[in-house]
């Protein structure tokens, strides 16, 4: 029994794919891989200083073709034990490696359906308690430390850093902006397909500078940082 690893990020400094696996029709049903190889980035994240990444943080997430990600499963290979890592229905993995793991280089075995094809994309999220309703400030400080982490990490490499301008509050299908003056205006919704639905309102504080607080029609299942959206 096999199937195809195929594992591809979108690097966090750009917008170029890493390929852990090509062409790899002939592996294994269960296949280990290090720990840093299948979710890169890490380590430079969490060797940030702790008060310099505590708004935003690294999220990786599961695409399957050929299985449900029911049928997916991951293990991280400690030498103390082992520990499975869970793929949520919208495919985040938790828990993540610890710096540890990582340095270790820990394998990750992972088991998947004969034929199937595994893929994980990396994507940088707000660390912020889900809720229907936001005063502006923390979503736009949210914004401003993972811009600012993601230019540390690149170092020389910093022009090729994603701008990062905006927050898509995924899982939700319309929110508004109140502003200083008290007029409320609709949020816009994302026109291209990429880590959320297209539709998905966005908040981008440099078009809305004047925002005070923002309503959402529901709470959201996660709020990615991302690029300012093309018009």
């Amino acid at each position: 029994m096999r199937f195809a690893l195929a594992a591809a990020l979108p690097c966090l400094l750009g917008a170029s794919l890493l390929a852990l696996a090509t062409g790899a029709a002939g592996a294994e049903k269960s296949k280990a891989i290090p720990s840093p190889s299948l979710f890169p980035y890490l380590d430079t994240y969490l060797n940030l200083p702790a008060n310099t990444r505590d708004r935003y943080h690294l999220s990786y997430v599961v695409g399957t073709q050929g299985g449900q990600k029911s049928d997916f499963h991951m293990t991280l290979n400690r030498p103390s034990g082992d520990v499975a890592l869970s793929i949520a229905p919208d495919g985040e993995i938790l828990p993540l490696p610890t710096l540890a793991d990582l340095k270790d280089k820990t394998p990750v075995t992972i088991q998947a359906p004969d034929g199937s094809r595994f893929g994980m994309s990396l994507r940088v999220a707000a660390t912020i308690e889900m809720a229907k309703t936001y005063d502006a400030t923390p979503l736009k400080a949210s914004i401003e430390q993972a811009r600012s982490g993601a230019k540390k990490a690149a170092g020389l490499l910093a022009v090729a850093v994603p701008d990062f301008q905006t927050v898509c509050f995924a899982g939700t299908l319309s929110g508004t902006a109140t502003l200083a003056n008290g007029k409320t205006v609709a949020l816009p919704g994302i026109k291209q397909a990429g880590d959320v639905p297209a539709g998905t309102p966005c908040f981008t504080p440099s078009a809305l500078p004047d925002a005070r607080t923002i309503a959402l029609d529901r709470a959201p299942r996660v709020i990615y940082i991302q690029p300012k959206p093309k018009s």
